[in-house]
This record gives structure tokens, sequence and C-alpha cells, in this order.
């Protein structure tokens, strides 16, 4: 046993055992620690296409314009001359007494209105005012929305109703009298088309039957 332990630890075996852990823990100490590789930015870029693989550029279509056609009529629907417009003519005015009752008189008013063009023309405005003895009785305004028809006459009519109630109550009459006189006053406004508005005036006298 002391033999055995005595060439255990002779010189050359016990310099190796002694100096081996030495000899690691300085190659550990004197190698350099590793650097870090830096991370470098990769950039792609992508690859610029050749004029070959590039598709052809399309123009953009123009806009057509089409002009209009204007459909060719006949010549037989357009006259070889116009004619020139013209003014209206009106007819004297006519008052008739339609009925007499005990309560009251219905007068009728009728204007002829001639259209000689070959259009319309507005209805024309007609003003009333009706006077007994030579009083203010009644007023008024005719409107129609009926236009004039071309080339035609048009009777305009219009009433006037005298109630003897209402007469008698606003008008001191003699007692013996059978009538009164009446005066019926009318203004006509027309327009025509180039003409311009045009303006028509008549008196129209008469007498108003009486009852008691």
């Amino acid at each position: 046993m002391k033999k055995l332990i005595k060439n255990i630890f002779t010189i050359p075996v016990f310099s190796g055992i002694v100096f081996l852990p030495l000899i690691f823990l300085f190659s550990c100490q004197s190698r350099p620690a590793p650097v870090p590789a830096a991370e470098e930015t990769v950039l792609f870029t992508a690859p610029i296409p050749s004029a070959e693989v590039l598709p052809p550029v399309m123009p953009e279509p123009a806009a057509v314009i089409e002009e209009p056609v204007l459909a060719e009529l006949p010549a037989e629907n357009f006259p070889e001359v116009l004619p020139d417009p013209q003014s209206p003519k009106l007819s004297a005015p006519t008052m008739n007494i339609i009925n007499v009752s005990s309560s009251r008189v219905e007068i009728l008013v009728t204007i002829n209105i001639e259209n000689p063009n070959i259009f319309e023309l507005p209805s024309p405005v007609i003003s009333y005012d009706y006077s007994l003895d030579t009083i203010s009785y009644i007023k008024g305004v005719v409107e129609s929305d009926k236009p004039l028809a071309a080339s035609s006459v048009t009777p305009l009519n219009f009433f006037l109703w005298v109630t003897y109630t209402d007469l008698y109550r606003n008008m001191r009459l003699p007692v013996s009298a059978r009538e009164i006189s009446s005066l019926l006053n009318l203004s006509c406004s027309l327009e025509c088309p180039v003409l311009g508005t045009e303006s028509f005036n008549w008196l129209i006298s008469g007498t108003l039957p009486l009852r008691r």
C-alpha cells in the first residue's frame, strides 16, 4: 500500500496532476471574449423592369360629341310667308235683360272677340261699373282661364243681378217711377304678342224696370 501511494506521488505523475488544472485555467483566461457580430441592414431593391417587359400604355378614348340631327319635315308643313300678328277685333258689347221677377232683374252682357291670328291669344280681362241713376251700383272684374282660339270668334258672357230689396234700401226712388236710367262702363284689356297690350272701352246706356 505504501508502495502504491509512493508510485502515485512520483514526480512525473504528481506534476501532471498539479499542473494540468493550472494550464486549463490559464488557457481560459487568455482566450479573448467573442465579439458579437454587428447586425447589418439588408436592403432589397426591386429590379427595374426593362422597356420590353412594361406593358404598352393605352391612350384614353376621346369623348365623341354627337351633333343633333334635325328631322327633315316636308316643305308643305311650313307656310312660305308667315303672316304678321294682328290685333284682335272686339264687337260692340250688348246688354239684354233676360229675366225680371218680383225680387230681381237678371242682365246678360255679351262681347264677341275675334282672333285673326294663327296662334292663340290670352283671355282678356274685363272690368265693369254698372250705375243706376248716375250712382255706381255694381263693380267687378271678369277673367277667364280659357285662351282665345286661333282664327275664330269667341263670345265672352257675364251676368249682372239687381235685387230690388237692395235697390230700394240704398236709393231714394220716386214712388211713381216705373224705371230707372242705367249706364254700363266697360273696360277690356287684351294682350297680344309683338303688338303688346291693347285696351278697349265702351259705354252702354239703358233703363232698368222697377217693381214694387
